[in-house]
């Protein structure tokens, strides 16, 4: 097999982001308090702020739109007895967000893989739920932009992992096929199941994100890696 690009997840499989939102809205949750004068407690925040998202996620749960915080947010403060407070539902996005980008890193051996990559010219394409802004955002603040040749959000395709569209669009944009390309990502039911029905090579990134287990068959990677470092060593037994 000659792999001549590769499709890569971004959250959790590039960087570590789970922990970041969790903290992100404990700071929000300051701001909410210092604002409105209440003083909920940060679990009666983040209480709110779950009913929010999920409240989201069901109105549009294949959408990109299901991962808006501005969204969540806005909930959030409508829920409460108070009179809608624009100024705190853009603070608190601006907060939230802040916190997560200023706090990314990539994992260890991201920039490693990344290059030997682009120095082997396999094309890199970042393939993430989520709206274009925040993964142009997150990119940013890694900075592996110099490395990633394109990026195909499912705001961009208008629906989400495991559907086939963004993997098909991020083929196109790369100009090759299925037989050509690894899928690397950290979800089972996004990346792998998605990857796997498009018969593609899967490689699960598992660094401490405690994914589920696979569902079904096509959940199941074809490969495992704790480190991003390995992932190199099984391309090229893929070539070899």
């Amino acid at each position: 097999m000659k792999v001549k690009a590769v499709l890569i997840d971004l959250d959790d499989t590039l960087t570590a982001t789970k922990h970041l939102y969790d903290e992100a809205l404990g700071v929000c949750h300051e701001v909410f308090n210092k604002s409105t004068g209440m003083k909920l407690s940060e679990k009666g925040f983040k209480k709110l702020y779950k009913e929010a998202k999920l409240e989201t996620i069901a109105l549009v749960p294949t959408d990109a739109a299901s991962h808006n915080r501005a969204i969540y947010f806005q909930r959030l403060v409508e829920k409460m007895d108070i009179q809608t407070d624009f100024d705190l539902i853009y603070q608190l996005y601006v907060t939230y967000y802040d916190y997560v980008y200023n706090n990314m890193e990539p994992y260890d051996g991201c920039e490693e893989l990344l290059l030997w990559l682009k120095d082997e010219k396999k094309k890199i394409v970042i393939v993430s739920n989520g709206s274009t802004h925040v993964r142009l955002e997150k990119i940013h603040a890694l900075g592996i932009g110099k490395y990633i040749d394109y990026l195909v959000s499912s705001e961009e395709v208008g629906i989400e992992k495991p559907s086939n569209q963004p993997f098909l669009v991020a083929l196109n944009k790369a100009k090759v096929t299925t037989k050509q390309v690894v899928m690397i990502g950290n979800s089972a039911s996004s990346d792998i199941y998605g990857g796997e029905l498009l018969d593609m090579v899967t490689i699960q990134v598992d660094i401490g994100s405690k994914e589920k287990k696979p569902e079904n068959k096509l959940q199941k990677p074809d490969y495992n890696v704790d480190n991003l470092s390995k992932i190199k060593v099984i391309i090229q037994k893929l070539e070899s």
